[in-house]
């Protein structure tokens, strides 16, 4: 996330601005990043992966030193999201995902939409630093569905 006086001029009074990391978009007053659910994980490829972790703490940062000034940061990170990039997966890939993903397919764009309009709103005034993840339960088990999943019956595993 670039920060600069171009972007945001520190040397104003205080405004309210809102800074959301979720994907490639600038406006005058605000820059729009990527986030993603590797930022949450122990993810493949090295270089992505770290260049999400880094994200998330220039978010926290920014959030942080930039909070004084009513710019608010906040992150979201969406999991396999059907675009342009994951259209080239691998079948083997895409199905290792849906394994771990408790709700079992990937997400779209308008998964994530309403979060950013909503982070980027009034309504979200009192929300800075906050770090969300859209991605179908991906992170929220910490990499272990596929043992929970050993471990249930066979007719629970398939919602009967």
């Amino acid at each position: 996330m670039r920060l600069s006086r171009s972007a945001i001029d520190l040397r104003q009074p205080k405004n309210r601005w809102s800074v959301s990391t979720v994907s490639a978009m600038s406006g005058k007053n605000l820059h729009v990043n990527v986030g993603s659910s590797a930022a949450l994980t122990a993810y493949y490829p090295v270089a992505y992966t770290a260049s999400k972790w880094a994200l998330r703490g220039v978010s926290k940062i920014a959030a942080t030193e930039l909070g004084p000034r009513g710019i608010r940061v906040n992150t979201v990170h969406p999991g396999y999201i059907e675009t342009e990039m994951t259209a080239t997966a691998t079948p083997a890939f895409r199905e290792a995902m849906f394994r771990e993903t408790p709700l079992g397919r990937s997400g779209t764009v308008d998964d994530i939409a309403p979060l950013v309009v909503f982070l980027l709103s009034d309504t979200s005034s009192f929300i800075t630093g906050a770090e969300i993840p859209v991605d179908g339960g991906l992170t929220a088990h910490g990499g272990v569905k596929s043992v929970s999943d050993a471990m249930r019956p066979e007719a629970e595993q398939h919602g009967s």
